[in-house]
């Protein structure tokens, strides 16, 4: 079979005429469209050599979450800005974020929107937790004595704990209206005060922290004890009681980040008290930030 193929170029008015001869065999022409539009279909027999056109299932998988991705994105976006604790983590987030770039932003201008996104984010945090004495107050009085603590010591530390979160708040109030001009009195004061009382909060935190994970160890051993006696060495309870005392340590590490900030705002002269730069400062709390908001997703599934 052969294929005459004719090509023109006109140049300066001149008609140059080219005629291209290429000779194809029966074989070299599969993927012509005339030529293969003028076989006849495929026998049956031929049908099922032929390689299948369909894409493997694992592709069919991927293109389907690919496309589902974004709903279930938003989706979930949804409902965990509709929840007070989703939303006050997402702002923290970006609020911290916004810090850490505006540290790090060459742009002077740049700089300054970033760090005014950063501080009015913080102020909308502010405000909102002036209607969080209630809940705090609800928690403290269901917690108790910390009766079901493991030890004395952990009993302690949950009620001392619960206490100074009680004061922090008050005294955040406090600093809060004195910034606002509601109450004639010096709101630095009060703020050093608040920032104290979050990072007594902080040390309590990771104290009793460690407490839970010492604990959760014991019990852990315990698990796998038994887990030996038992039919196939099945050992869910000790899946469970690592998962916990993964979270705890999380939760520590989450605090020691926050604890590194709260000492850069207390007054100078204590420790490194207002020697950490803004970019330092952003992230720190954006990685706080992360796992907190990472472990809030994680106990809502």
């Amino acid at each position: 079979m052969y294929m005459i193929l004719i090509e023109a170029n006109v140049r300066k008015m001149r008609w140059f005429y080219f005629v291209n001869f290429t000779v194809f065999t029966y074989q070299s022409l599969p993927f012509s469209f005339l030529f293969y539009s003028s076989l006849p279909p495929p026998s049956p027999l031929q049908r099922s050599t032929q390689r299948s056109p369909r894409t493997h299932p694992l592709f069919h998988q991927l293109i389907f979450k690919m496309a589902s991705t974004p709903s279930n994105f938003i989706v979930e976006s949804t409902k965990l800005l509709q929840t007070y604790s989703g939303r006050d983590k997402i702002v923290r987030t970006v609020s911290y974020l916004s810090l850490m770039l505006s540290g790090i932003s060459k742009s002077n201008g740049n700089s300054k929107k970033l760090l005014i996104i950063s501080q009015q984010l913080s102020l909308c945090r502010t405000i909102l937790r002036r209607f969080d004495d209630i809940p705090m107050l609800s928690y403290t009085l269901s917690y108790g004595l910390g009766r079901r603590e493991t030890s004395t010591l952990m009993q302690l530390v949950g009620v001392a704990k619960n206490l100074v979160d009680q004061m922090f708040f008050v005294l955040e109030h406090i600093a809060w209206a004195a910034d606002t001009k509601l109450i004639n009195t010096q709101s630095a004061r009060w703020w050093h005060l608040s920032v104290t009382a979050w990072l007594i909060s902080l040390s309590l935190g990771i104290v009793k922290g460690s407490g839970d994970v010492i604990g959760l160890q014991r019990q852990r051993k315990m698990a796998f004890h038994e887990a030996k006696g038992t039919e196939g060495g099945k050992i869910p309870r000790a899946s469970d009681l690592t998962k916990d005392q993964t979270t705890v340590v999380l939760y520590m590490l989450a605090d020691a980040f926050d604890m590194c900030n709260a000492i850069h705002w207390m007054p100078e002269g204590f420790l490194w008290a207002g020697k950490v730069p803004d970019r330092w400062v952003g992230l720190f709390g954006t990685i706080s930030s992360l796992i907190k908001l990472s472990l809030f997703i994680e106990s809502r599934r």
